[in-house]
């Protein structure tokens, strides 16, 4: 998994934000060279990006954080009617693109003249329904621009809202998505154990093996981390040692079955069947596809 660390202050400032529905067979334009963070998220449908050479399917509730100057477009078609928001945002300080999350949360008495700190968001995630209902709630009240692609209608949305209502309202969305600074055992337990998988994806261990090291019950575990992250921690191991399959796949000189064991899968056959569940194409296809020579995906 990757984390997008902003540094603050100054805090980041709302640029303008709108909303899009895509029929079957549309796919997200070309961007290149723009200067802002492009956040989407999904309300209805799948969206499939390309996000310079790594590939994220965005399905409802989740989001997708697009740095600035990272050149990205829609990798395949919408096989649905797919409904998102996007926002775009901008900062003066510098980021980090890291496997790690930076977090360094403030204190109440916190002199920001003389601090810096580290804004730590998730670059891709899944809401559960009343944070993401909570989230799109936000965002409609932002929104300045809706395409609808079934009618061929491009609006332009009126508001109340002054630049200082949203920034507000950037705020606290930022707030929402930022992974949080609680301390508390439970968010400490999900992060230790998000920690865990970036370190150790490659090892062979058990989930009990993990509750273990983190001095918890394994379901207490898998509560913690269902509730922070949104998936089970299987599920999260699997994501983690997937997408640094994707980054291998890249090299042409490693083999499937290498590459399979080397992030953690014990079987190649399971690694073949996850890589297709996730990412709906086979590793070969993926490979084909990141080098030009696309099959029919």
């Amino acid at each position: 998994m990757s984390f997008i660390n902003i540094h603050v202050p100054p805090f980041p400032w709302y640029s303008h934000s709108g909303n899009a529905i895509y029929r079957p067979g549309d796919k997200h334009n070309n961007r290149k060279g723009v200067s802002f963070f492009d956040l989407l998220m999904v309300e209805t449908g799948t969206l499939y990006m390309l996000v310079g050479q790594k590939e994220f399917i965005v399905p409802k509730n989740h989001t997708l954080l697009i740095p600035p100057y990272t050149p990205h477009q829609g990798s395949r078609i919408c096989t649905e009617k797919t409904f998102f928001h996007w926002l775009h945002f901008s900062t003066s300080e510098t980021f980090e693109i890291s496997d790690v999350s930076y977090r360094l949360p403030w204190e109440p008495n916190t002199d920001f003249k003389e601090d810096k700190y580290i804004l730590s968001f998730l670059q891709e995630q899944e809401l559960p329904d009343a944070t993401a209902q909570n989230v799109f709630s936000i965002l409609q009240h932002l929104e300045r621009r809706s395409i609808d692609l079934f009618t061929d209608s491009r609006t332009v949305l009126t508001s109340d809202n002054n630049l200082f209502h949203q920034q507000e309202l950037l705020m606290r969305l930022l707030n929402i998505l930022a992974v949080t600074p609680d301390t508390s055992d439970d968010n400490g337990i999900a992060y230790s154990a998000l920690q865990y998988f970036n370190f150790h994806y490659a090892e062979q261990f058990t989930m009990d093996d993990l509750s273990k090291t983190l001095n918890c019950h394994p379901s207490h575990l898998i509560r913690c981390v269902k509730k922070q992250y949104g998936v089970t921690p299987n599920q999260l191991l699997n994501k983690i040692r997937l997408e640094r399959a994707c980054a291998l796949l890249k090299d042409p000189y490693l083999s499937i079955t290498s590459i399979s064991y080397s992030v953690g899968f014990a079987s190649t056959s399971y690694f073949c069947k996850q890589f297709k569940k996730n990412y709906q194409y086979s590793p070969k296809e993926f490979r084909e596809y990141i080098w030009g020579h696309p099959t029919n995906l």
